[in-house]
């Protein structure tokens, strides 16, 4: 017989080691004080503090997934024009349905109202979110005939507030799906495997 405790342990152990291993490195892989225009040269690294960097909130998009919204705007900086390729964008996840123009209109969301304060520090988005972004940021170039930015997605706050908002989404997008798919196969098909032994040595036997 299998031992199904076993395999959960080993499970949660699992999960959350994949948990502490990308909470470690987005706090050791940083960068201070780089314009937000060369972004693009530092992929390799999480979370950034910028010389330059302001969120312009006259162009912000959004993207409804079942029960929740996407929020994007772009990172520019001081002297940027429509005409000009867009630095990077940052993600805010909101409830309701609500556009995120009105949400951040409204004052009511604390990850939108971040994007009201120049705090200059960014940590890049978890890559279990992006795809979902990037219909966002493809949403918000179409309407408002933007370009450039979608390798470039980030949180926007301080650095405490950027390792909760991170921790958070790889929770809800990474470590709990994973952990509710890998409980089910470990006890699902041990099961299966147990039985199908059974029957064999009963047919054995037989």
């Amino acid at each position: 017989m299998l031992d199904h405790n076993r395999i959960f342990l080993f499970v949660s152990i699992e999960s959350v080691s994949y948990y502490y291993k990308y909470v470690t490195l987005y706090q050791e892989r940083s960068i201070n004080n780089i314009s937000i225009a060369e972004v693009s040269s530092y992929s390799d690294y999480y979370v950034f503090s910028f010389t330059d960097a302001e969120i312009n909130t006259n162009f912000i998009g959004d993207y409804s997934p079942p029960r929740y919204r996407i929020c994007v705007a772009p990172i520019v900086y001081s002297n940027w024009t429509v005409n000009a390729t867009v630095p990077a964008w940052t993600y805010c996840s909101i409830q309701g349905t609500l556009s995120c123009r009105t949400a951040f209109d409204f004052g009511k969301e604390r990850c939108l109202n971040s994007w009201k304060v120049d705090i200059n520090k960014a940590a890049r988005l978890d890559y279990a979110l992006v795809s979902s972004a990037k219909k966002a940021i493809n949403n918000a170039q179409g309407k408002f005939s933007l370009f450039g930015g979608l390798d470039e997605i980030f949180y926007w706050g301080d650095e405490s507030q950027l390792i909760k908002e991170w921790k958070t989404d790889l929770i809800i997008a990474i470590v709990v799906p994973n952990f509710v798919w890998m409980f089910f196969v470990a006890t699902t098909i041990p099961y299966f495997v147990n039985r199908c032994i059974e029957k064999a040595n009963y047919q054995a036997v037989n």
